[in-house]
């Protein structure tokens, strides 16, 4: 994991639950951007003050 500072990152969503059993997560959208989220794209997580970086393996939109 990398310490680096906030100011260098956006928050683009909040994970909110989690789906079925392969660890899928069900993430609330924050930025108006969603193509941020899809396959192959770099994605941080902040955990415990610090940035883990994952990259997007499967993208469903969800529409109400």
């Amino acid at each position: 994991m990398t310490n680096t500072k906030q100011d260098e990152y956006i928050r683009i969503g909040k994970v909110i639950g989690t789906h079925g059993l392969k660890g899928r997560l069900k993430i609330l959208l924050i930025t108006d951007n969603p193509e941020r989220f899809y396959i192959d794209n770099e994605v941080y997580f902040k955990i415990n003050n610090y940035y883990k970086k994952f990259r997007v393996s499967e993208y469903k939109d969800y529409k109400k």
